[in-house]
């Protein structure tokens, strides 16, 4: 027996999408600050995550780099960080942040253009 539902036309209904709440652009702002201190604590240590020399790390961390390199503005960077799907809920915790960005690409990306736009 066929369970998929089925509108007037005949044609599959769609699964209802439930849009994530907005979260306050100030909080995204802060969560990519937590995240480029985690960086900068990490690039000044003695050792840095294994996976971070690792070539697929470099790949997605070069890929994702690139298609940021046009945002000019931390507020365009946090409304598109703001955007992404990979996020999770805002926790300020330290321990959680640096083990984000111990193994996300896409998080270590949009902490290194945080930094890159600290003058603008």
């Amino acid at each position: 027996m066929d369970q998929t539902a089925t509108i007037d036309s005949g044609g599959p209904v769609s699964p209802v999408r439930r849009p994530r709440p907005a979260v306050p652009p100030l909080i995204i702002e802060e969560e990519l600050s937590l995240l480029a201190t985690a960086v900068l604590r990490v690039l000044a240590g003695d050792s840095r995550p294994q996976r971070w020399g690792a070539p697929a790390f470099e790949r997605e961390l070069g890929l994702v780099r690139g298609h940021l390199t046009p945002i000019r503005s931390r507020p365009l960077l946090a409304a598109s960080f703001g955007r992404e799907g990979f996020r999770g809920p805002v926790d300020a915790a330290p321990e959680r942040v640096a083990r984000q960005v111990s193994v996300d690409a896409v998080h270590v990306a949009y902490a290194l253009r945080w930094l890159e736009l600290s003058d603008s």
